[in-house]
């Protein structure tokens, strides 16, 4: 399908883009999906089974937020072992992943659907979303085990290059999800928990094929059971890059289910139209988040490689594209964000609400941009402690405290507001650590260390 891209050649513009489009393109779907599912719930099944979706949201976050963090360390490590040569340890780190992702989604899926009903509960479930809510969740948790090996194997592909190949398996898997929920929802009526199914469904078929396709096509990044094995040393280094990670991608989910509390105080309409805004609101959101993905990739084999003028070059390509993009986005969105809720729902209460939130969140989505773009040359050089205590400041000193208190006088507008000022922090707090340098010297202590890396290769600092 797809060939593997050594990012540490060529135009540092070109290369990242290159590297990004498929990633776009993915993210795209993905989210157009989603819309098109809260279309389809909002529609068929009424505002309650939309807030029943988007009050279990948080929670589902909360635990994918984990593997998230586990799978971007995850990257890191497979992109700076590719980009150094170091052919053995990347092996080994595929290998040491699957085996302690398997035990986790087990582990997670048991605990998730046990404790489900109660953390809607505390979450703020009102009693007329509450079942529906419980029985969505507890069936989308078992696709966890599924989603972790799905995601970890995105994860390598994207280490060493290839960003591709998981765009195809990611339009397989949304195509027989749509067409699934479809067919469970709009044509035989199955209720709001087959749309969950369906996830699950696709998502099971999708990583068998992907596996499939690896290990025919990519021997030297195979998976194949027999070949299991862990490594102990290889655990301890990914954890030391994806703990930090899983931590700051925890706290943003954490941050997401205290939001939707504050939200939830405000009756069954605010959940609804908040839920809706947020997926709508995650479109404008994509530059940022994928052009940061790539960068940390495209950082990630270039420090290997000790090509850090490189990485500088890339960070400055990357902010250019992704303020332009996110700008242009945002600005559509605040001038059709009313135009835009009126397609999931004809509730006047919930249009407003949600239109209030895209209009206000939007004004400052190039702060997220800015932020995201310097955090990830931190988690690609392996500093993913700095981005985890940047984004802890941000979210429990600065947003978190905001929101709580201007939605005392202001209502759902005052949650709205505490995001844009959490943003404004966690850019001046990243940006001053990117200036410091600190990053560059950590990443090359680390390797002298672990791999004994000669002093010439670190010339490009």
């Amino acid at each position: 399908m797809a060939k593997m891209l050594d990012l540490t050649k060529g135009d540092e513009r070109k290369t990242i883009i290159k590297y990004a489009v498929p990633l776009i393109l993915g993210s795209v779907l993905q989210n157009l999906y989603s819309l098109i599912n809260s279309i389809i719930v909002g529609n068929y099944l009424g505002k309650e089974a939309l807030a029943a979706v988007g009050i279990s949201f948080p929670l589902i976050f909360a635990v994918i937020s984990l593997i998230i963090g586990f799978t971007i360390g995850l990257s890191i490590v497979i992109g700076q072992y590719y980009g150094s040569k170091q052919y053995d340890n990347l092996k080994k780190s595929i290998s040491t992943s699957y085996i302690v992702l398997v035990i986790f989604a087990v582990i997670m899926t048991i605990f998730s659907i046990a404790t489900g009903k109660y953390l809607l509960q505390l979450l703020g479930a009102q009693p007329e979303i509450l079942s529906q809510a419980t029985s969505y969740f507890n069936v989308f948790c078992l696709g966890f085990l599924f989603a972790f090996p799905f995601n970890a194997t995105n994860a390598v592909l994207r280490g060493v290059g290839d960003s591709v190949t998981p765009l195809y398996f990611l339009i397989f898997s949304i195509i027989v999800n749509f067409i699934l929920n479809y067919l469970f929802v709009a044509i035989l009526h199955l209720g709001l928990t087959s749309t969950a199914w369906a996830s699950v469904i696709s998502q099971i078929l999708a990583l068998i094929l992907m596996i499939v396709y690896i290990n025919k096509k990519h021997p030297f990044i195979s998976v194949k059971i027999k070949e299991m094995k862990f490594y102990k040393n290889i655990f301890k280094y990914i954890m030391k890059i994806s703990l930090p990670s899983g931590i700051q991608q925890f706290v943003i989910a954490i941050n997401a289910v205290v939001l939707m509390s504050l939200v939830a105080s405000f009756g069954t309409d605010a959940i609804a139209g908040y839920s809706v805004a947020t997926r709508i609101d995650a479109i404008a959101g994509i530059p940022a988040f994928i052009f940061s993905s790539a960068l940390a990739n495209f950082v990630a084999q270039n420090a290997g490689a000790f090509e850090f003028k490189r990485i500088k070059n890339g960070l400055r390509e990357t902010l250019r594209m992704t303020v332009s993009m996110t700008i242009i986005i945002s600005i559509l969105i605040i001038i059709f964000s009313k135009s835009i809720m009126t397609i999931f729902t004809k509730d006047i209460n919930v249009i407003n609400i949600g239109s209030e939130y895209l209009r206000l969140i939007n004004y400052f989505y190039v702060l997220y941009a800015v932020m995201f773009a310097y955090q990830s040359v931190f988690r690609g050089s392996g500093d993913t402690m700095i981005s985890m205590l940047i984004t802890l400041a941000a979210i429990w000193i600065v947003r978190i405290p905001f929101s709580y208190m201007l939605s005392r006088h202001l209502g759902t507008l005052g949650i709205w507001l505490g995001i844009p000022i959490g943003w404004f922090v966690g850019v001046i707090l990243s940006y001053s650590y990117y200036k410091s340098r600190k990053w560059e010297l950590k990443f090359v202590m680390q390797m002298r260390e672990r791999h004994n890396a000669p002093p010439e290769l670190a010339d490009n600092i």
